[in-house]
């Protein structure tokens, strides 16, 4: 009796604690209440924003962090073409100077003279010939530029190029995963009917098995394609930096035609930005060359300078205030043992991008080839299984009419609706496998957006 007694104590209890915090709450002050119901909505999970392919190709564009990372090192190069040119161009100097300290102290081993002073003073230096330098170092720089500018395409392309792959990906599977949907549904639909074809006992239990059976598999092949969504929508996602989803795919009645796969091929290497860059760093390394054989010649420059003494000029100097002049000066490294080995990296330099240029053009050609095959079986594919998910869909009422006649068991109709599920799927793969085939040539060839336009995807 007693414990009884001491629980209806604590329900009591638990009671009046509930009905004070309520209290509490509805005599919270408005701001706090706003917060709250802030965080409540916050917590909520926001839907997908639904996105066309070109947006998500614009949002790629702006969210991308390599292609500014290609932007910023073409601004480096560009700098490095104006250090490069600035040989061509005089230097002005300016100098100030204190007097020659050893005079101060007493220490005089020869005549003082007006560089002994204390003096400012400005000096142009012009170039006249240094058998190269300048020019091969301005050319190597140039070709460096150009590099940098083909390889900062190329990431914008390949920027393009994979959010049109990862955004067809989605759409790809979102397709799937309806057409999942729509299985498994009706194979619960044939498992209710033979549910109620056993307790009326028009069906036996190997068709419930068989029911059973069916819609497991159903249900497992929805979860991976789920699965696979799910993974092309994160990649979709990471590319363009927000929470995206494709627009559903329409229906094609027929795969678009109209592009000559065979001129571009022909034409891939010289509009393919990787192999235009190799080809610039095989210049760059070039010039390279000759600028460092340059560097082994003599040096003609013209300078002229003014000073002027910042102190009195003593009677002992032959001298005005000011002194200056124009003159011819003639340097040459009378030995440098870093010269030869320079020569020599830049020749291995030259060798390393010469063989990178033609491996780049050789992997392009051997991907296109590859490519070229891939979109000619996917399309024979898709046709193929165009034309089963048209039988198989036919098959479905055939035998859907005949069960009604009683000529067709359920397990036929199972295999029927698994048949046009298979079908249909299959002809989602062979669609979206063409595409990304035509659109992986048109990338290889630098004309990605060219691409799409051509299987009118834009």
């Amino acid at each position: 009796m007693k414990r009884w007694v001491r629980l209806l104590g604590v329900a009591s209890t638990l009671t009046i604690a509930c009905h004070s915090l309520a209290a509490a709450q509805e005599t919270l002050p408005a701001d706090q209440q706003k917060v709250t119901t802030r965080k409540a909505k916050a917590k909520q999970p926001k839907a997908q924003r639904v996105v066309s392919l070109e947006e998500a190709i614009r949002l790629a564009a702006d969210y991308s962090w390599r292609s500014k990372i290609a932007a910023a090192q073409v601004d480096v190069a560009h700098a490095r073409v104006g250090q490069a040119e600035a040989g061509y161009y005089p230097s002005i100097k300016a100098q100030i100077q204190t007097p020659n300290g050893r005079y101060d102290h007493g220490y005089n081993f020869r005549g003082r003279d007006f560089d002994d002073l204390s003096q400012a003073g400005v000096e142009l230096r012009y170039n006249l010939v240094d058998f190269g330098r300048t020019k091969y170092a301005a050319a190597e720089a140039i070709s460096s530029y150009r590099a940098s500018d083909w390889a900062r395409q190329g990431e914008d392309l390949t920027v393009l190029f994979e959010t049109a792959k990862a955004y067809l990906d989605a759409q790809h599977f979102s397709s799937a995963v309806s057409a999942a949907e729509a299985y498994v549904s009706e194979i619960q639909r044939l498992n209710e009917t033979i549910r109620e074809g056993v307790a009326g006992g028009i069906a036996s239990q190997s068709e419930t098995a068989r029911g059973r059976l069916a819609l497991s598999n159903a249900v497992n092949k929805k979860k991976a394609l789920e699965l696979q969504r799910i993974r092309a929508t994160q990649r979709l996602i990471a590319l363009v930096g927000q929470d995206v989803k494709p627009v559903a795919a329409k229906n094609a009645a027929r795969l678009p035609r109209g592009h000559n796969i065979d001129e571009l091929t022909e034409v891939a290497q010289d509009l393919n930005p990787a192999v235009q860059a190799r080809d610039a760093a095989v210049s760059s390394a070039r010039a390279r060359i000759e600028a460092e054989k340059a560097s082994r010649m003599p040096r003609l420059d013209v300078v002229a300078d003014y000073k002027r003494a910042l102190q009195d000029v003593p009677s002992s100097i032959n001298s005005s205030r000011w002194d200056g002049g124009i003159r011819l000066q003639l340097s040459v490294d009378l030995y440098d043992p870093s010269r030869s080995p320079k020569i020599a990296e830049a020749h291995a330099n030259y060798n390393v991008a010469w063989a990178q240029w033609h491996q780049e053009q050789a992997t392009v050609m051997d991907s296109i080839r590859a490519l070229k095959g891939d979109y000619s079986i996917a399309s024979d594919q898709w046709a193929i299984s165009n034309e089963a998910q048209k039988q198989a869909s036919q098959t479905r009422s055939f035998y859907l009419e005949e069960f009604r006649l009683g000529q067709r068991s359920l397990s036929d109709l199972i295999t029927a609706e698994t048949e046009y599920f298979t079908s249909r799927v299959e002809a989602l793969s062979a669609r979206y496998d063409y595409y990304q085939a035509i659109l992986s040539i048109y990338y290889l060839a630098g004309q990605p957006r060219e691409g799409l336009e051509a299987l009118k995807l834009l």
